[in-house]
């Protein structure tokens, strides 16, 4: 109490007082030319201070930490966790060293550290104390008890895009049980832990809060929209929606999302347009599989199949897209039963209307005129699509090389191995022949009774 007393009435900086309350560190000019531009809020002067003193002082942990802290603030973030990371290594093992590295951890998407780091940080009793201290130099006004629901809004983030969402609600919860001056960030982390935790109601809630906070926030509106989706309330979604696009019009999601309210609401035209719009935008398997049954449901089979080819060739095993979109739907909801529709009708298409494609798309010889015994490579291109298929397809192949009327040469059948809905290509090494001359190259392949054939006319030339 009596050291905490006397740098009280020094009436020193934040950021000195958190080094001389927390840190070992004897302050020389180096150091407190960094402190200096952090406070000023100038990084790129911090990072430059900090490379002098690391010429002079390479095992100093300290600089490493106000160097990562001046990197992560500038954005860069993997050499902040380098920083912070060499900080570590030279025996500053502290929370808010952690709780940075933490932060780099969640930029960089490395959820698994991220985690680990805020756990590490927690576990330090101090480290609310020394965040609220250091933060101060950053201009902040957060207290203790702020900076600790801070560890957890962060930890719970982490958890979220790491797919442990139950583990991120609790997080979420802990840190509204702290604080409750919270931003409108951390009302969209805690309603999207509660959408994925089934919590729809409370999700509904905070979405709303924290477009109250932010009115620009369109994620929220995304989130609200969303969940009137779930419960059937189109008209309302649209109202969510709209204004969401309105903050983001290029967010391809909310299109979509804008069309199935249009489509559910049986307004083909108008989804088929916002289908359209979202396919001419960044084309995918979920626009493309909308845009086919709105075809189909408007009658134009000819533009059904498009789509539905396309939706085959942007994800090659449609049945689990659908599957998954319909899984995400709360059991009660009505739109689960429009999206088992849509379910059935584009499975059903695809799978007795849609017709299987073979073809062989090209041939080549390299060289294109080889000469007498030179050896010579044939490279075959086929494309296939085969709806009610697999992900992947073994296509057989021969081919024959023949001179007029006298077949010389048929091989033995290959197999290729493509992707359903993709193409491949076969190159088949050839040894030289010792004669020249006009001959044709004909390759054969047949899947499920559909066949292709292709030939190319190709000439040996004397070697003399």
């Amino acid at each position: 109490m009596k050291l905490l007393s006397a740098v009280v009435s020094m009436n020193l900086s934040p950021i000195l007082l958190y080094f001389i309350l927390f840190s070992n560190t004897v302050f020389g000019s180096d150091l407190n030319n960094i402190i200096r531009e952090l406070q000023q809020q100038d990084w790129g002067g911090a990072i430059a201070a900090a490379d002098r003193m690391s010429q002079t002082q390479p095992e100093n942990s300290t600089l490493y930490f106000l160097r990562g802290v001046a990197r992560y603030q500038q954005g860069d973030y993997r050499a902040s966790r380098e920083d912070l990371s060499r900080a570590l290594e030279l025996g500053k093992v502290s929370g808010e060293v952690y709780f940075y590295r933490g932060i780099d951890n969640l930029y960089l998407k490395d959820y698994k550290n991220s985690v680990k780091d805020f756990t590490t940080t927690l576990r330090d009793n101090n480290s609310a104390q020394k965040l609220t201290n250091f933060s101060a130099l950053l201009k902040r006004k957060d207290d203790t008890r702020q900076c600790l629901a801070n560890i957890y809004t962060f930890r719970a983030l982490a958890y979220l895009n790491s797919g442990k969402y139950q583990e991120g609600l609790a997080d979420i919860n802990q840190a509204f049980s702290i604080s409750v001056t919270l931003s409108y960030s951390s009302y969209k982390i805690k309603a999207d832990l509660q959408f994925l935790n089934n919590q729809y109601k409370q999700a509904y809630s905070n979405y709303l809060k924290s477009v109250e906070l932010n009115p620009s926030n369109s994620d929220s509106y995304y989130g609200a929209g969303l969940i009137e989706i779930y419960f059937g309330n189109y008209n309302k979604a649209l109202k969510y929606l709209r204004k969401a696009q309105n903050l983001d019009p290029n967010n391809d999601d909310t299109v979509e999302k804008i069309g199935l309210c249009q489509l559910f609401s049986n307004n083909l035209n108008e989804a088929l347009q916002t289908f359209l719009d979202s396919y001419n935008s960044s084309p995918n398997a979920y626009n493309s599989l909308y845009l086919g049954y709105t075809y189909a449901s408007l009658g134009n089979s000819e533009k059904a199949a498009k789509y539905y080819r396309q939706a085959i060739l942007l994800n090659t095993y449609i049945p689990d897209i659908m599957k998954i979109i319909y899984n995400k739907l709360p059991v009660a909801s009505p739109t689960r039963l429009q999206q088992q529709k849509i379910l059935n009708s584009i499975e059903d298409y695809i799978q007795h209307k849609l017709q299987p494609e073979l073809k062989i798309t090209d041939i080549a010889l390299k060289p294109e005129i080889p000469h007498t015994s030179q050896n010579f490579h044939i490279s075959i291109g086929i494309s296939a699509l085969f709806p009610a298929a697999k992900s992947s397809l073994q296509i057989p192949l021969h081919f024959i090389i023949s001179k007029g009327e006298k077949t010389l040469f048929t091989s033995e059948t290959r197999t290729l191995i493509i992707a359903n809905g993709k193409s491949g290509e076969w190159i088949e090494q050839m040894n030289g022949v010792p004669v020249s001359g006009d001959f044709t190259l004909t390759v054969i392949t047949a899947l499920e009774n559909i066949s292709s054939r292709r030939q190319l006319e190709f000439t040996i030339t004397n070697a003399n």
